[in-house]
């Protein structure tokens, strides 16, 4: 997988569980009728179902992934113990 479809899919995973928890507040701030009871159940699978997305995501970046799982950060860097040919 890309680094750049990786990191697009973790943006929008991530904005998903934000955006899906402010609306729960905000609904259960605004109302307690019985329609926020169901918006609130559902907003809250959104969260688990975003949650195991961006787990599988992440593991299977760390095992398959760009770099044989290491981090975007440590990709062609050098240790300074390499010697020259």
């Amino acid at each position: 997988m890309r680094s750049a479809v990786y990191n697009k899919l973790m943006r929008y995973s991530t904005a998903g569980i934000l955006g899906a928890i402010a609306l729960i507040i905000l609904a259960t701030t605004l109302s307690t009728a019985d329609w926020v009871v169901l918006f609130g159940k559902a907003m809250y699978w959104l969260v688990v179902a975003l949650g195991i997305f961006s787990l599988i995501l992440w593991a299977v970046r760390t095992r398959v992934g760009d770099g044989a799982g290491l981090p975007d950060s440590t990709l062609g860097e050098t240790t300074g113990n390499e010697r020259e040919a």
